[in-house]
């Protein structure tokens, strides 16, 4: 009541507790207290929280690898933060596309039919096309494994250029506030470069960076197959039609990154049989066109 009294008018009535909670948050002395107090934040400045801390490690990088040790070069590190900041106002569409078919195929015709209206919805957005099957995806190794969990080894060349891509899309999956995924059945669930990709940017968030995981955002998956197959997570059971782990197995994986609790599945199925394909397709963009 003190507070409100000194603070009253500018701080509404109602808002009273959110400011007092903020207080107690700010009192905290150390890393392991912060983690305990962060109910204390609403949504919103929990969020903006995230946002710096994330730019914690990207601050000390620079300040080590800066050119000069004055007060200016200080600002222009300053500033370059500040930059990437309001940039990420920006719509920023990621495409992760999993499908080794690149030049044509059900998956593209999709995916390109949702690149173009995305761009002609949203006019200044960015878009960032990542095919997998181009960027010499490899698993991790026990030498990798070991430097993620324990920290003890020294990476090998060929693990500290894994360690610099993996870090690389961390970065483009921060910079982003939506991402399309294409994601093909393969032996009923999720293709392996997509596993493997998704395996090493869950690893390296969770274990090597302490829980670090993503902000929420806008994901949209496109699910291509054969054959006509249960969704929202319906169980297994044994026998054909219910044998469908592509969608639990992607919802798990957005879900355990942080990156949506109920991702946007657009589902083209059927396409196996050449007097279904046409009307799969057409059906998959009537989806894409509601979004």
């Amino acid at each position: 009541s003190l507070l409100h009294g000194e603070l009253f008018p500018l701080i509404p009535y109602k808002e009273l507790n959110k400011y007092i909670n903020l207080l107690k948050f700010l009192k905290s002395n150390n890393f392991v207290e912060v983690k305990k107090n962060l109910d204390l934040l609403t949504p919103e400045l929990k969020a903006i929280f995230y946002d710096e801390v994330k730019n914690i490690d990207k601050f000390i990088e620079n300040c080590l690898n800066a050119k000069n040790d004055n007060i200016e070069e200080l600002k222009k590190i300053e500033d370059s933060i500040k930059s990437k900041k309001l940039n990420r106002k920006q719509k920023q569409l990621l495409v992760i596309n999993s499908n080794p078919r690149l030049s044509a195929g059900t998956g593209k015709k999709l995916m390109d039919y949702f690149v173009s209206l995305y761009s002609k919805k949203n006019k200044h957005s960015n878009v960032k096309k990542i095919n997998l099957i181009n960027e010499n995806l490899r698993f991790m190794d026990e030498e990798m494994i070991d430097f993620i969990y324990k920290r003890t080894k020294k990476l090998s060349k060929k693990n500290k250029e894994l360690f610099d891509y993996v870090n690389k899309n961390i970065e483009i999956i921060n910079s982003s506030t939506d991402i399309l995924f294409l994601v093909p059945m393969y032996t009923l669930n999720i293709p392996s470069i997509l596993k493997c990709y998704l395996e090493q940017i869950a690893s390296f968030s969770w274990y090597y960076y302490n829980r670090r995981m993503f902000d929420e955002k806008n994901v949209y998956i496109i699910l291509t197959r054969g054959g006509n197959y249960p969704q929202d997570g319906i169980p297994y059971q044994s026998g054909y039609p219910f044998i469908n782990s592509q969608d639990i197995t992607m919802t798990a994986i957005m879900d355990f990154l942080g990156l949506s609790k109920k991702p946007f599945f657009i589902t083209a199925e059927r396409l196996d049989n050449p007097n279904e394909l046409n009307q799969s397709i057409s059906n998959a963009m009537k989806i894409i066109n509601k979004i």
